[in-house]
C-alpha cells in the first residue's frame, strides 16, 4: 500500500476511504456484517440490480484475473452472490468497469447521496 501505484490510483479519493489491512480473509470476513455483504462473481445467480442496497453495504470484488477466491465466495450466502449479466460470446468486463457498474447501481439506489445535486439540497453525507 505504500507503493506509488495505489497512491496514484487513489488520486483525489483518499479522503473518501478508510484503508484497513487484515491479517487474512477469515479475519476480514468475521469483521463485516454478512447480512449486508455481497460478492461480485461471474458464478453468482443474482443480477446486481436485484438487491436493495443500504448505506453500509459491502461489496467484495476479486482480482481481475481470477475473481473472488473460493474461500471467500463460500462464506457469502448464494442469495448475496451478484453478477453482471453478459452475453455468452462476449469477453468478461475488466475489474474497473465491473466495479463502476455495480457501485453506480448502489449509489442510484441511495438516491445519488452526496452528488452535487444532493449536496445542494441537504447536508447529509453517505461518504463520511
Amino acid at each position: 500500500l505504500a507503493d506509488s501505484n495505489p497512491r496514484r490510483a487513489a488520486l483525489d479519493y483518499s479522503a473518501l476511504s478508510d484503508v484497513v489491512v487484515y491479517k487474512n480473509s477469515d479475519t476480514f470476513m468475521s469483521s463485516i456484517d454478512s447480512k449486508e455483504t455481497y460478492g461480485a462473481t461471474s458464478q453468482g445467480s443474482v443480477p446486481y440490480t436485484s438487491p436493495q442496497y443500504k448505506p453500509g453495504t459491502t461489496i467484495l470484488f476479486g482480482r481481475e484475473s481470477v475473481g473472488l477466491p473460493l474461500e471467500i465466495v463460500s462464506q457469502i450466502h448464494p442469495s448475496r452472490r451478484i453478477r453482471i449479466p453478459m452475453r455468452p460470446a462476449n469477453r468478461s468486463l475488466n475489474l474497473s468497469n465491473a466495479v463502476s457498474i455495480i457501485v453506480y447501481e448502489v449509489w442510484k439506489q441511495l438516491d445519488f447521496k452526496d452528488s452535487v445535486e444532493a449536496t445542494n439540497n441537504n447536508n447529509e453525507s453517505y461518504f463520511s
